[in-house]
């Protein structure tokens, strides 16, 4: 891993990031040290997780390869659910368990915020940040496989109301976690899809801007985006929703191209922010991820060609680069034409993003671009990033786990490095609820 950022990350050799290097060695030392404990797969992996997590940035870390065996989850017969900042029960299968709604208030003499902090903190990047809290509350009482060192709670203090009450945990086996964990958090992925309200109300859904060339997932993309640039009804609706629950990002083309059949090409060209300028590290691995990328979009049914135009613009700028020694490329945005006529929306009624705590990456570019346009933000606060972006997979030498690792950096970019956004209008129930959403959003002022 240290190796690999060393050749490719462009942290390494970012003069506005002069500490990125020593935390890549102090990563790097506690990660050998740690090394020396494991005995077995659970140790593994919760080790390759924290070193990836201490880089505390969404487009960086290290994961347990999905080849590994599945390990074993064990669980207490309640899940928890963090709520404005409390840890709650969402739901129990155990008679014995707390009450719903009882809030943990501590484990073995542990403060349940500092027991968050170790157990779920310690191996989950941007922990910090209130979208991470509330979508990770479930994994507190979770055990993954049996680690060497069983630091498993034993005995919790719970309150309802004013009375407190200690429960002895009973860990057992569960077969599958995952559908649990999703229900107790209330989550939800929006599904690939265009559909109209009763009142006129556009509603388009993207749960991911994944485009992994000749994927299921970037076909109907690619279908919904070509449907939307080809209805002339788009802007005669009374309201556009652009529902991006569970998006964790990908390519932000796809919700360009919305926002232009929306609001009209020459008007978002005009508002959308802009960065100084973008930075692409030319290392031969990052060239060679982007030519096998190029060759995909290629081979596609229907080629996209702004992604092909883009994507060789940047190969080719990356090249340059390595072959004259350059330790970057640098990007710039061509100049922009604000005309009288291009700063006029083409859309009259009310556009509106819906996002969560999973929006991040290209989610979050989508949401700079339509609130530059003039968007509403409902919803829960989102997830954040850094300003190093466009990451790329390495399966690491033994097989066992894989590497994230940014291409580029912003320099100058409007939104700052790990920043949320808050929505306008807060939603409190469940981000599953989607009735109860669509109800809540057309009635809003």
């Amino acid at each position: 891993m240290r190796r690999i950022y060393n050749e490719s990350h462009p942290g390494a050799v970012d003069p506005a990031n002069p500490e990125f290097n020593k935390q890549l060695t102090d990563i790097h030392a506690a990660a050998y040290a740690r090394s020396h404990t494991v005995r077995n797969q659970a140790d593994y992996e919760l080790g390759v997780r924290a070193m990836g997590a201490a880089f505390n940035d969404g487009h960086a870390g290290t994961y347990p390869s999905r080849q590994l065996p599945k390990l074993t989850n064990y669980w207490t017969g309640f899940v928890l659910r963090s709520v404005n900042g409390e840890l709650r029960v969402a739901l129990r299968e155990d008679g014995a368990a707390p009450p719903l709604d009882a809030r943990l208030m501590s484990c073995d003499g542990i403060a349940a915020d500092r027991l968050y902090e170790q157990r779920v903190g310690t191996y989950n990047p941007l922990f910090s940040l209130e979208a991470r809290r509330a979508r990770l509350g479930g994994r507190l009482l979770l055990q993954y496989g049996e680690p060497s060192l069983d630091d498993r709670p034993k005995r919790c203090i719970f309150q309802q109301g004013t009375e407190s009450k200690s429960y002895d945990l009973t860990w057992r086996p569960h077969p599958d976690i995952g559908p649990l964990l999703t229900k107790a958090a209330q989550s939800f992925v929006a599904p690939i899809e265009r559909r109209v309200l009763p009142d006129g109300t556009i509603w388009i859904s993207a749960g991911t801007f994944n485009n992994i060339p000749g994927s299921d997932v970037s076909t109907r993309l690619a279908n919904l985006v070509s449907s939307i640039e080809h209805d002339p009804s788009l802007r005669d609706a009374p309201r556009v929703v652009l529902d991006v629950r569970g998006n964790g990002g990908g390519d932000s083309l796809w919700s360009y191209r919305m926002a232009q059949a929306l609001f009209g090409a020459d008007y978002v060209e005009a508002v959308a922010p802009a960065s100084e300028g973008i930075d692409w590290r030319p290392s031969s691995d990052n060239i060679a991820h982007f030519e096998r990328l190029l060759e995909g979009w290629r081979k596609e049914a229907e080629p996209n060609t702004q992604s092909i135009e883009w994507v060789t613009k940047v190969l080719a700028g990356m090249k340059a680069a390595k072959a004259s020694g350059a330790t970057f490329w640098r990007e710039i945005d061509a100049p922009r034409t604000k005309s009288s006529s291009a700063l006029r929306s083409q859309y009259a009624g009310r556009a509106i993003v819906l996002v969560d705590g999973a929006c991040g990456s290209a989610c979050l570019d989508a949401v700079d671009v339509w609130k530059a346009a003039g968007a509403v933000l409902v919803g829960r606060e989102t997830a954040a990033d850094s300003l190093y972006m466009d990451v790329r997979y390495e399966t690491l030498p033994s097989g066992m786990a894989t590497l994230a690792i940014p291409t580029k950096v912003y320099r100058g970019r409007q939104r700052g490095s790990n920043e949320p956004y808050r929505p306008d209008h807060v939603w409190n129930g469940g981000m599953n609820d989607t009735p109860a959403l669509e109800k809540w959003i057309v009635a809003l002022p």
